[in-house]
């Protein structure tokens, strides 16, 4: 049976940003993107959806018809 697995020594450096990058860290960075991505597609649409009112124009479904561009 042959030896597949890898027996390569990490040196501490490198282990280290191992584990901020897949640790608490990592994690806590990805939520907080995923947060903001999600925010700033919100007020994207809010923004989106307050212009079409000042304009008198509806997004597309609202009322059945397609109407605002889509």
């Amino acid at each position: 049976m042959s030896d597949t697995g890898s027996k390569t020594r990490r040196g501490p450096g490198e282990r280290v940003l191992a584990w901020v990058f897949t640790g608490p860290l990592g994690h806590f960075y990805s939520v907080a993107v995923d947060l903001l991505v999600f925010a700033a597609r919100s007020l994207a649409g809010r923004a989106q959806r307050w212009v079409l009112q000042l304009s008198g124009r509806r997004l597309s479904g609202e009322d059945g018809t397609r109407t605002a561009g889509r």
